[in-house]
């Protein structure tokens, strides 16, 4: 049977890791907000500011992701499958990618939009950042 003792077999959880990338995914898409209201405002420096919390947080998931993809454990015996992990990374990561392209785009073109938009703007980017945060809520979960 070999050296491999049962406890090999097992592995570390990869669970922790991913829960720490969501924080970071999170933090970026938490910075949003802030970004749109120095937009409406023309505020293009504070624009700038806060696009460089978001690069930064992007920047963090992004080593996060690189991370987790090298020292995801290939055990037999993982409470998910390996492939399925992987797949959650990547799409947590695209929040991340999806929230500095957003920001990045409309600084980059000084994008501003109607003040006749700005409340229901506002109020979507607020479901968003609401469902990004419940998404937390559930990738907490998964070690339960």
């Amino acid at each position: 049977m070999g050296n491999k003792s049962l406890a090999q077999l097992f592995g570390r959880s990869p669970i922790q890791p991913l829960q720490e990338h969501m924080k970071s995914v999170v933090l970026c898409v938490q910075q949003l907000p802030d970004f749109f209201v120095a937009v409406f405002a023309g505020d293009w420096q504070q624009a700038a500011v806060v696009y460089e919390q978001i690069r930064q947080f992007e920047n963090r998931a992004d080593a996060q992701k690189k991370e987790i993809r090298l020292h995801m454990p290939r055990s037999f015996f993982m409470p998910i499958p390996r492939n399925d992990l992987l797949v959650m990374v990547t799409l947590q990561d695209e929040i991340a990618n999806i929230a500095q392209d957003i920001a990045g785009l409309m600084l980059g073109r000084e994008m501003s939009f109607p003040a006749s938009m700005a409340e229901k703007i506002t109020e979507y980017l607020g479901g968003a950042v609401t469902v990004v945060a419940e998404t937390r809520v559930i990738i907490d979960e998964l070690d339960e």
